[in-house]
This record gives structure tokens, C-alpha cells and sequence, in this order.
């Protein structure tokens, strides 16, 4: 038997006597083991490793018969090891949320690439539906102001997707209530995208293929037009595509000049395609297709980094901690004329003290308009009283607000309110986007 004493909290193990099988470990290795004789964390513990026996005091819970790893941490006079133990939910949480924080943006720059695309014509046809829906389904300041329409806004940001599939019971009713889900149109167009986009066969760095490996397996017929034209844009260096477009344009033989500009398969290949029967057919899809696929893959990167924002929305209050009250996190874009604003919510539900005290809510919005300038609000909602303070960076922004607050408080009492406080202060907003307190690991990038 292994006598090893107790373990420092968490998941180390130290040995004092080494046996013949240590000499066999390294670094990193992982080694299973059973547990012989369990216990409650603190209690000493036996595990069976091949023919040998571990002695410890264990810092988990660990059941008789239950099999366990072991890492090697460190060798030498007293090697140490660690119990590999089950993630939890909350970790694998905030494991899927760090792969989202990196690469992730609001909807502007999506419905800003969608407007453009929507007038190129070389853009398929049922794409083209899909972003114009995308666009349409931004809100108007007018909806927004309604709270009945704000209500449906809300329930079609993304975020309640999933939980929305689960409680439709009948199909055509779940049909309908989500093609105005933004994170739905998302996923819709992205597969759209990908039919477009052809996946290029050992893409990965270590294996590559190369240019003349591509040209010639396309002169071969082994791969499509479509492939080779993915490979010309994701692969060759801007100016070599403008001349490669440019003597496919011309579809004549190509001058001393290009050919010193071209990579030798590139002039194989426009030789091949010129000498074929339905070279004028071959040359207008591949120009189409070089101009094309770019466009796709820029709009299918800003689709993927916007749904990388949904799914952090809604993985993140899975990730609080115990003690943390209950919130979400959504946006809202608004459009006024040609400006695209988004609003960035956080609702909050404040702790009772009491089971019968019915939950208090903290909203926190945050938009910024050109001509406004950036703005918070902040409301709390106790009952039916009800509380409202708006910090604006601009002092004219400030005045203009103030000028229209008797309208919010006419429209609070219209919906039943009692209104504690409505009022506009002045205040320098250095970061617009209200970070959720008590999430630490978003600093890690910091």
C-alpha cells in the first residue's frame, strides 16, 4: 500500500513512498483508477490503482466502486496527482460562453452588408428573401413605444427561442410564432450560406492544398467550379484576383504582361477554359462566382458573430452564481430612417426578502443616436410603483428629454402606475454597455 497523507484542498494527492509504477508515469499522463473504499470530502479513502492501493483523504465525495482518473501533475520525490473530476453545468456553460465572447457584434453591421447585398444580382434568389425579411423585421420607433408591440419585439429577440420550441405543442402554431425570431432568420440564412459555400476537402493549415494541387485537380475534373472559385478567394492575394477578373473580362489570349503577373497553373487554367466549347459559359460563372462567394463569406461571418451574441445572451444567467438574482440580457434594434439603433436591455429580479413580498425588477437600457448621443435608463419597478432615471452624456440631449417627460409620466398613469420619480441627469457615459455584475469571467480578455 501507497501511504499518502492528506490532500491540500481541491484535488491534489501527494505521495511519500514511491512505488515501482511511479517510475512509469509522466507528466500529464492520465491513469484510471476505482475507488475501493469511498467517503464524504475530509474522509479517508482508498483507490485502486492496477495491483496498487492509493491511501488519501479525499476533497470529493466518492462512492464505493465509482471509477475515478488520475492526472500526473508533477513527478520526482513526491509525485503529485490530481482527481480528474466531472465538469459541471455551470462550467461547461462558461467554457461554451468564452468560445462566444471573442467573436461576437450587434446587428448594425449585419443589416448594413444585407442592404447592399440586397441589390446585387448576383445573389440567390432565396437569400435575397431571407435578408429582406431580416431587414423588415427591424422595428420602427413607433412599435417600440408600444408596449403591446414591444412586448412581441422582446419575445422575438433571440433569446427566448429554444424555451418557445419546447412549449408549442402544435407545429403550425410553432411555425408561426418564430419566423420573426431574430436567432431563427439567423439560422435560416446561415444555411442558406453554407449551400453556397463549398467546403474545400483538407482545409486545414497542416494540410492545404495548393494552387497548382487545386487547378489540377479541376483540369482533371476532380473538383468543381464552384471549389476552385472558394479556393481563388479565400487563397490568392487580392491583386492576383482583379487580374485574374480582368482577363477572364478581356477572354483574350493572355499578353507577356499578365502572364509575369499570374502564377503559371492560373495561366494553364485560363488556356484550358479558353480552348473549351462553352468558354464564354465558363468564364461568366467564374467571374460571377469570384465576385460572389467573397460577399457570401463576409455575410455568413457577421451572421455567425451576431448568433455568437445571442447564445451568450442566453447562456449567461445560467452562469451566475447561486446568490445572484434572476436576469436577461437581450437587444432591440430600432430604426429611424436610415439609422439603425440598438437598444441593449438588462431586466433584473431583485431578491424577496420575504416569500410573500412580491419581486422587485431593474431595467437598464442603453442606446446611442447620432444626433443624441449616448443615453442610459434606468427603471425600477416595485409593485405598481414605478421609478425613472435617464443619464444622458449631451446637456441637449438631457434638455430634450426633460421637455418630453410629461408624456412618460402621462403614459405611466395611463397604464396604472404610481409614479415615484421621473428625472434627467447629466452624466459622462463612459462604456455604453451595461456589464453584468457578478460574471467575472468576462474580464479574462480584458
Amino acid at each position: 500500500m501507497i501511504n499518502i497523507p492528506p490532500i491540500k484542498p481541491r484535488t491534489d494527492i501527494k505521495s511519500d513512498i514511491l512505488s515501482d509504477i511511479t517510475k512509469t508515469w509522466k507528466v500529464g499522463q492520465v491513469l484510471n483508477a476505482t475507488v475501493e473504499k469511498g467517503g464524504k470530502p475530509l474522509d479517508t479513502i482508498l483507490l485502486r490503482l492496477g495491483q496498487h492501493l492509493l491511501e488519501s483523504r479525499t476533497p470529493i465525495t466518492l462512492k464505493d466502486g465509482e471509477t475515478i482518473q488520475l492526472v500526473v501533475k508533477q513527478m520526482g520525490i513526491e509525485p503529485l496527482l490530481g482527481i480528474k473530476s466531472q465538469i459541471s453545468t455551470r462550467e461547461t456553460i462558461v467554457q461554451l460562453l468564452r468560445s462566444f465572447i471573442n467573436n461576437q457584434q450587434d446587428i448594425k453591421p449585419l443589416i448594413e452588408i444585407s442592404q447592399k447585398l440586397l441589390t446585387t444580382e448576383t445573389l440567390d434568389t432565396d437569400i435575397k428573401i431571407r435578408l429582406q425579411q431580416l431587414v423588415d423585421s427591424i422595428a420602427r420607433p413607433q412599435q417600440a413605444g408600444d408596449y403591446r408591440q414591444l412586448k412581441t419585439l422582446i419575445q422575438n429577440s433571440g433569446i427566448f427561442l429554444e424555451p418557445r420550441l419546447l412549449n408549442s405543442q402544435s407545429t403550425e402554431l410553432k411555425q408561426g410564432s418564430i419566423n420573426q425570431d431574430i436567432k431563427n432568420q439567423l439560422q435560416v440564412i446561415r444555411q442558406l450560406i453554407e449551400k453556397e459555400l463549398p467546403v474545400i476537402k483538407n482545409a486545414s493549415e497542416n494540410k492545404a492544398p495548393k494552387l497548382e494541387q487545386m487547378v489540377s485537380q479541376y483540369l482533371k475534373g476532380e473538383i468543381s467550379l464552384k471549389e476552385l472559385a472558394q479556393f481563388f478567394t479565400s487563397r490568392l492575394p487580392a491583386d492576383k484576383i482583379q487580374i485574374l477578373i480582368n482577363q477572364l473580362q478581356a477572354s483574350q489570349n493572355l499578353t507577356p504582361v499578365t502572364k509575369e503577373l499570374l502564377p503559371l497553373s492560373i495561366e494553364q487554367l485560363l488556356t484550358h477554359i479558353q480552348t473549351q466549347p462553352n468558354s464564354k459559359n465558363l468564364i461568366d460563372t467564374l467571374i460571377t462566382l469570384i465576385l460572389k462567394l467573397p460577399a457570401l463569406s463576409n455575410l455568413k461571418n457577421n451572421v455567425d458573430s451576431l448568433l455568437n451574441k445571442i447564445t451568450s445572451q442566453q447562456l449567461l444567467p445560467l452562469a451566475k452564481d447561486a446568490d445572484t438574482p434572476q436576469f436577461f440580457l437581450f437587444d432591440l434594434p430600432v430604426k429611424q430612417n436610415k439609422e439603425t439603433t440598438v437598444f441593449q436591455f438588462r431586466i433584473d429580479k431583485e431578491k424577496n426578502k420575504s416569500s410573500d413580498d412580491e419581486a422587485n425588477w431593474n431595467v437598464s437600457i442603453n442606446f446611442e443616436f447620432e444626433e443624441l448621443g449616448p443615453i442610459q435608463a434606468k427603471i425600477i419597478l416595485s409593485k405598481k410603483s414605478i421609478s425613472t432615471l435617464f443619464h444622458a452624456d449631451r446637456p441637449v440631449t438631457a434638455n430634450k428629454i426633460k421637455a418630453h417627460l410629461h408624456l412618460l409620466e402621462s403614459a405611466f398613469k395611463i397604464a396604472g402606475f404610481t409614479i415615484d420619480n421621473i428625472s434627467v441627469l447629466e452624466k459622462r457615459i463612459q462604456q455604453p454597455r451595461n456589464i453584468p455584475r457578478d460574471i467575472h469571467f468576462l474580464d479574462e480578455k480584458a
